[in-house]
């Protein structure tokens, strides 16, 4: 496996999903600042809202952890389907193009995988998400990505994962990621 796709498999099993479903499909509340919320959302209101739908992550940078030298730009896109495989594709751009455009893409991967929605779970943050396992299926790109554990929230038309916190690197169920930035999120396409 080439260095570069290496680098970012490990970026993306770690932030690998971000959602947020429609208004249509989501039960939105008010939170205690009055801004939309889904705090009250059960799991099957959670997975109505992100199955069936595209999200994006568009434009950002990703740093090639093995050597940490190198960076470069991405952009995600995640297709959730009704039984919860999730098919992402990561386009990743020329070094030093910062504009994203289709042109300047250099190399597009994919792979599939499965999404296990656990129960409820208070990130470090105080958001009221959900406890969620990733497993690798297939690509046609990459050979093996480990399992990750992270955290799920929707929020409107915005889906958030779990990120990287002292210990909780999501490399099993008791290092589970345990935080979320309301900064980094995938857009409803």
């Amino acid at each position: 496996m080439k260095k570069i796709e290496l680098a970012i498999v490990l970026s993306l099993s770690v932030a690998l999903l971000g959602c947020g479903g429609s208004g249509s499909k989501s039960h939105v509340n008010k939170d205690h600042s009055g801004n939309d919320s889904i705090a009250d959302t059960t799991k099957e209101e959670l997975i109505e809202g992100i199955s069936g739908e595209s999200w994006m992550k568009e434009c950002f940078l990703v740093r090639d952890y093995l050597t940490m030298t190198g960076e470069n730009y991405i952009t995600v896109t995640i297709n959730i389907n009704s039984s919860l495989e999730a098919t992402t594709t990561t386009h990743v751009y020329l070094p030093g193009y910062t504009s994203c455009n289709h042109h300047s893409f250099v190399e597009s991967l994919s792979f599939t995988t499965q999404l296990e929605i656990k129960d409820k779970s208070i990130s470090d943050e105080s958001i009221e998400a959900y406890a969620l396992n990733i497993s690798f299926k297939e690509s046609p790109d990459i050979t093996d990505i480990p399992t990750s554990y992270s955290l799920i929230y929707l929020d409107s038309e915005k889906l958030y994962f779990g990120k990287d916190s002292g210990e909780n690197l999501g490399e099993s169920t008791e290092t589970r990621h345990s935080s979320i930035s309301l900064d980094d999120y995938y857009q409803m396409l």
